[in-house]
């Protein structure tokens, strides 16, 4: 098991809860790869801690679905699962459009803020070398949920966070040179995306919230030559995936 990164433990949270955002952190993060095998007693030896809580956090991840648990107690990271991946991707776009629409004219002036400040940030890590397109993909992430928070819909924010994570970590999968030039236009086309949505938001007028979410959701489209892309970071990184038939991966693009 490669070295994973250890977080400082929060105030108030058990070793199990420590345990399991750890863990969480490094498999979204892809710093733990699909198909990587776990020790729990590397983990526990790792973040100071006895197994027990670690066993616990791991049975909690297998229920995300990030984690697979085989008899005799073998453990390992989840390899990447089109199916999941796309009833996440269909899961967030029913809800976003309803949390877009309840944004629309609402914003909190402290949400605003934090937004203008979340796409200065974009705007900064685009324009840097080397490109971090982890870092990019956090502030994505930070991005949208300031906007359901905003309105009262963390719960909504929970339940797309958790139908997402397999599409979360095919979207942070690392790529040869020649496909992080191509991510990073659709990143750039992301942050365009980000400035509309914010202004249509404080604008307060009709917004087609549906179309937005189709649109930004599968924002890869913006490149002329997005089938052979998905293709080939697809090939590049097979062996992090379940194998798959031909109709499940025209469902991820549809």
């Amino acid at each position: 098991m490669a070295n994973i990164k250890v977080l400082n433990r929060l105030q108030g949270e058990n070793t199990s809860q420590y345990a399991y955002r750890v863990l969480y952190y490094n498999i979204i993060n892809l710093l733990l790869a699909p198909g990587e095998p776990l020790s729990e007693a590397e983990i526990a030896a790792a973040l100071s801690i006895s197994r027990t809580p670690v066993r616990e956090a791991l049975s909690r991840l297998r229920d995300d679905f990030l984690v697979d648990i085989f008899p005799q107690k073998i453990s390992r990271v989840s390899l990447l699962d089109l199916d999941l991946m796309c009833e996440g991707i269909e899961i967030r776009r029913v809800i976003e459009t309803f949390v877009i629409n309840s944004a629309i004219g609402h914003l909190k002036d402290d949400a605003v803020q934090a937004l203008h400040e979340n796409l200065n940030s974009q705007r900064y890590v685009l324009s840097v070398s080397p490109y971090d397109e982890g870092k990019f993909q956090s502030l994505d992430d930070e991005f949208h949920r300031i906007i359901y928070f905003s309105v009262g819909k963390q719960l909504s924010w929970n339940v797309v966070s958790h139908a997402s994570q397999h599409y979360m970590r095919y979207l942070r999968l690392q790529t040869s040179d020649e496909l992080k030039l191509e991510t990073n236009k659709i990143h750039r086309a992301c942050f365009a995306m980000h400035e509309e949505l914010l202004a249509a938001l404080l604008k307060g007028q009709p917004f087609d919230a549906s179309e937005f979410c189709c649109r930004h959701i599968h924002n890869f489209t913006v490149l002329p030559n997005y089938e052979e892309y998905e293709k080939k970071v697809m090939e590049e990184c097979r062996g992090y995936f379940v194998p798959f038939s031909p109709d499940t991966y025209e469902r991820l693009r549809t």
